[in-house]
């Protein structure tokens, strides 16, 4: 086995951990000594969502609370890829959270129970984290008990940098952020926490949902609408009020061509105005499924609600679809939409996260007109 020593001291009264890293090759034990306990906990494959158990040796100095570090040698792709069926769960104890822009502070509560037992120490916690999930287990002569575990962190952390120590009735975590540019409004990648981080994102840049399907595409924009703060808005109504005819009567007098020329017409009176969330018509009468009309809905963040089995798939209207900044592969639908909503927050999430220019640039493009040169802006000239 390999293992890894993390040695913490305590010094005078603070709990600043001073840490020297030493890496070991032996089966056997290394050393000890009256003020420095080791204790090693093997590595094996399993198959959980993620290990609970990593190349890890504990240092407890005596007299004080032991701090511990946990190294992954090999890291578990946990990040989710926007699907639908993403599950975010949390179970344990109660937790305080707080982001003072560097690092992440976490304190998990022990159970009232557990706190009672004398023999609890430091040795019997084990932490494990990963870039998106995190684990405290209590490990007992009688068994494991899970304490916290979660696998939907809302931003990446360095699992090879996190600092903890047992004080008292509760565990503190220390977690280092990979991003420290983004504020994480809450622990979890949850709905509150989603809406409150992506509306920071956005800055105020509206977006617009294209898909397949009219009804779809309403029901995500009110949902994803209410969470932002936005004002939803529908073109196949905004095309009704402003022809005095309903979609359906257009289509069978005028033909999808000029339904759809219609939607681009409307589409270019909203490019101006921030904080609304348009959902667009489904379909090949719609102004999304053509390639040349998607001069005005780059004025925005585009997500295509895809009910297709992937990119790249030939249906009708699929290929201007893809031109969507993002997209969101609707595996599952409720009738409500806020699954696909939450989607939508999360891929635009990733997006906005690895590209932060891109609601400066959509505004470059609204104020230089909507050209239509979009990714590449051209200069005036």
């Amino acid at each position: 086995y390999e293992y890894t020593c993390f040695w913490g001291l305590q010094i005078g009264l603070s709990r600043m951990p001073l840490l020297c890293s030493h890496a070991y090759s032996s089966s056997a034990a290394i050393a000890s000594s009256p003020s420095i306990i080791f204790c090693f906990v093997p590595s094996w494959s399993c198959s959980f969502p993620f290990r609970l158990f990593r190349p890890v040796v504990a240092a407890s100095v005596a007299g004080s609370a032991g701090v511990w570090c946990t190294r992954a040698r090999r890291r578990l792709n946990a990040s989710s890829t926007g699907h639908s069926g993403w599950q975010c769960h949390i179970r344990g104890s109660s937790y305080d959270f707080r982001d003072d822009g560097l690092d992440v502070e976490l304190r998990v509560q022990l159970p009232p129970q557990i706190c009672e037992e004398p023999q609890i120490s430091s040795g019997n916690i084990l932490v494990e984290a990963q870039e998106k999930s995190l684990s405290v287990v209590l490990r007992k002569s009688i068994g494991t008990k899970t304490l916290f575990t979660t696998n939907c962190l809302y931003g990446r952390i360095k699992p090879a940098d996190t600092v903890w120590y047992l004080d008292k009735n509760e565990i503190f975590l220390s977690l280092k952020k990979v991003d420290r540019e983004i504020a994480w409004p809450g622990l979890l990648e949850e709905w509150k926490t989603l809406t409150l981080g992506v509306s920071k994102l956005l800055k105020g840049t509206s977006i617009y949902l294209v898909g397949e399907s009219t009804e779809i595409n309403w029901a995500v924009a009110k949902e994803l609408a209410m969470g932002l703060g936005y004002v939803p808005l529908q073109s196949s109504q905004l095309l009704e009020q402003s022809t005095k005819r309903s979609v359906n009567e257009l289509l069978r007098v005028e033909g999808e061509d000029s339904v759809a020329d219609a939607e681009a017409r409307i589409l270019s009176t909203l490019n101006v105005h921030a904080r609304i969330l348009v959902s667009t018509l489904g379909g090949a009468h719609g102004a999304g499924s053509r390639q040349d009309m998607w001069r005005n809905l780059h004025a925005g963040f585009t997500v295509w609600l895809s009910l297709s089995e992937g990119i790249g798939v030939n249906h009708k209207g699929n290929w201007a679809y893809e031109n969507a900044d993002v997209v969101v592969a609707l595996t599952e639908w409720d009738n409500s939409g806020h699954t696909g909503a939450e989607d939508c927050l999360r891929a635009l999430k990733y997006l906005l996260e690895s590209q932060k220019e891109l609601p400066d640039k959509k505004s470059l493009y609204i104020r230089l007109g909507c050209r239509g040169d979009w990714p590449v802006i051209m200069p005036l000239s």
